[in-house]
């Protein structure tokens, strides 16, 4: 049995080439202004939306942008919570390190000016 990638099995074997131009970056690949998503069609499927001034609903794949902001304002909220409560920790950790400061200071004095 031979392996997948032995020279046997691969000799006359043609790998295909792509023509200049065929595969797309995704500076390339990304929608311009004149081709953004119009505001009545659908972000993901493209299809038209039920009501898009309302819920945005797409009947065709189930999209539904009032949900979907919802899900960012949530995201948004969450984010806020764990940045306030990180912006507290370090707070603290900068009390805690000014009154560490503080005692060394107060520690290196009291051993100068004694005999």
């Amino acid at each position: 049995m031979q392996r997948p990638f032995s020279p046997g099995r691969l000799s006359g074997a043609q790998i295909p080439r792509l023509a200049p131009g065929a595969v797309q970056t995704a500076a390339e690949a990304a929608p311009t202004a004149a081709e953004a998503v119009p505001a009545t069609a659908c972000p993901r499927c493209r299809g038209k939306l039920a009501d898009p001034e309302g819920l945005g609903y797409c009947p065709r794949c189930g999209f539904c942008r009032a949900v979907e902001r919802e899900k960012a304002q949530a995201q948004t909220a969450a984010a806020q919570k764990q940045f306030d409560s990180i912006q507290s920790q370090i707070s603290t950790a900068t009390a805690e390190l000014t009154t560490l400061q503080e005692q060394i200071r107060a520690a290196k004095s009291g051993t100068n000016s004694t005999p």
